[in-house]
């Protein structure tokens, strides 16, 4: 879970997926600023975005069991969230670059560490997700209104197409597919899917696991005061 609330800065604290009761086993701080969106891809390498805005080392890679980045993306100087497909390409959410600082997002081939092109969606981009056909889906948000909009790109293309009816999700934050091709959307304002909330000052915020299929609430993770968590990833990926 990405924790940008340490004194340090910012940490990826790690839990056990079958008893997370436990509470936190391990950490990860080096090259760890304000983390946001993380993922951890199919060969279990985790991807950390870090909040310093520079442009520069924005988002990190990580080998399984590994405390310090052994890869620097480069280019993005917001990165919210950041996602790779099965065949080795990366996509990474950067919220506030390109023309007129609206955002976009940024394509890095296999194994390179600077990106080929980027595309604009529409709005600032905030969330990233795939399907199992390596599908694209871009969940953002229109500059002033907020409106939340979610675009899927086919493998390469340029161009996406909108997936959901305009104006009914304002400030959408997360995005998901389910095994059957369902699309998941979250969003701050009354949204029924986000894990995590933000309860009053001075409490510690709280992560739910609920089941998709019947919406019961499997568990919760109250850490301590301060901790703060802004993303989570799971190895390997939970089935709906």
């Amino acid at each position: 879970m990405a924790n940008p609330g340490s004194r340090s800065g910012g940490e990826i604290d790690i839990f056990l997926r079958d008893d997370p009761s436990k509470g936190i086993v391990d950490s990860i701080r080096d090259g760890v600023f304000a983390p946001d969106g993380i993922f951890v891809d199919t060969h279990s390498n985790l991807y950390v975005t870090n909040g310093h805005m520079s442009g520069r080392e924005s988002v990190e890679m990580y080998a399984k069991g590994g405390h310090k980045p052994i890869r620097f993306y480069t280019g993005a100087l917001c990165a919210f969230d950041v996602i790779a497909a099965s065949d080795g390409t990366v996509y990474i959410a950067d919220a506030c670059g390109g023309p007129h600082t609206r955002g976009r997002v940024l394509v890095y081939p296999p194994g390179k560490t600077k990106p080929s092109r980027s595309f604009f969606p529409g709005g600032t981009p905030y969330c990233l997700t795939l399907d199992a056909k390596n599908n694209l889906y871009v969940g953002y948000n229109s500059v002033g209104s907020y409106a939340g909009q979610v675009k899927r790109y086919r493998p390469g293309a340029k161009d996406g197409v909108d997936l959901i009816p305009p104006n009914t999700v304002h400030f959408l934050t997360s995005v998901a597919v389910n095994e059957h091709g369902a699309l998941l959307v979250a969003n701050e304002v009354g949204g029924a899917l986000t894990s995590s909330y933000c309860p009053p000052l001075g409490l510690p915020n709280t992560v739910a696991a609920i089941d998709y299929a019947s919406g019961k609430q499997l568990w919760t993770l109250n850490v301590r005061v301060g901790w703060v968590p802004a993303g989570v990833a799971v190895a390997p990926s939970a089935p709906f």
